[in-house]
């Protein structure tokens, strides 16, 4: 396998976000790589105080917008972990459940799930996304000895290539200006995606199934979710064959 094929792949492998940008004067074929993590079936019960004691963040009552630091990019303030409430253009969560004098188990105003003493929101959302360039082959040269149809072999050679991640996601309560608040940090098992198809033109990427959380770090709060990766492969540049 080319060398440069095959250290690019093995720091996929490795799951490393970064490859080494190689010289302008170089001419490659390259591909981008596409991993996206996806949550559903998000389920929160228990113990949960990021909006509390009440404050300036707490004056519409114990919502807040929930984002996600993982394997697959930072925290944003979108619909990373989805929440039900809708408050200030966002799916929230009730983050102050520890407060029962003001927001008591039982209330459906409060929460939507098993008997409205928990919450749940079951729609899928992505909640990271990160792209490695990855060179594949140098691009052959009237100066460089050797066959121009056995240099372009394109991507044939990644064929059967495993693409795994190693899954966490820690959550966190937004309080933009200020410090965000820790809610929970989930541990999944490690999901793969094995290139097929692969010719000149790229690679066929794939979907992983559903994983549940394995473990967490806080032991008073319930927090659930189901997790899967898609990865897609697209070809970016390409040889232009010398004259």
């Amino acid at each position: 396998m080319n060398k440069i094929r095959l250290t690019a792949l093995a720091v996929l492998a490795a799951g490393v976000h970064f490859l080494p940008v190689l010289s302008a004067q170089s001419a490659y074929e390259t591909c981008e790589v596409t991993i996206v993590g996806e949550n559903r079936g998000r389920y929160v019960a228990g113990d949960i105080s990021a909006e509390y004691p009440p404050g300036i963040h707490s004056l519409t009552g114990p919502w807040g917008n929930w984002g996600v630091r993982s394997n697959y990019g930072g925290i944003r303030d979108s619909d990373q972990f989805k929440g039900w409430h809708a408050e200030d253009n966002k799916l929230q969560w009730s983050s102050c459940t520890t407060d029962q004098v003001r927001y008591p188990l039982g209330n459906s105003k409060f929460y939507n799930a098993s008997n409205h003493t928990a919450q749940a929101s079951p729609s899928t959302v992505q909640h990271g996304v990160k792209k490695i360039r990855v060179h594949v082959q140098e691009c052959p040269s009237v100066d460089r000895p050797g066959s121009l149809d056995d240099e372009l072999q394109g991507f044939s050679q990644e064929n059967g290539y495993r693409i795994k991640e190693s899954n966490h996601m820690e959550i966190k309560e937004l309080d933009l200006p200020d410090g965000d608040s820790a809610v929970d940090h989930l541990y999944f098992p490690s999901t793969s995606v094995t290139l097929s198809n692969c010719d000149e033109g790229g690679c066929t990427g794939g979907t992983t199934d559903w994983v549940s959380e394995t473990s967490s770090e806080v032991a008073a709060a319930i927090v659930r979710a189901k997790l899967r990766m898609r990865v897609s492969v697209l070809k970016e540049n390409f040889c232009d064959l010398p004259e």
